[in-house]
């Protein structure tokens, strides 16, 4: 199962940590290549992976999650 494919029953136990670690470079990739990031591109590659976000909607969920955090 690859990130883009993660259905509707999936669930962040079902995930493998190599989908993780590929969602998390996708995230470094999209954030343009930062290094002080990468424990938080991990928790957020899972936390996509758990909402089953597909990796090409990741930064509009990120930033929408991240804002509704601030409030």
């Amino acid at each position: 199962m690859s990130a883009e494919s993660v259905g509707p029953l999936a669930d962040v136990e079902s995930v493998s940590e190599n989908e993780i670690r590929d969602y998390a470079y996708h995230i470094y990739v999209e954030s343009g290549h930062r290094n002080d990031r990468c424990r938080e591109n991990w928790v957020d590659a899972r936390a996509c992976l758990k909402a089953r976000v597909p990796m090409t909607e990741s930064g509009a969920w990120l930033r929408d999650n991240s804002d509704k955090k601030k409030k």
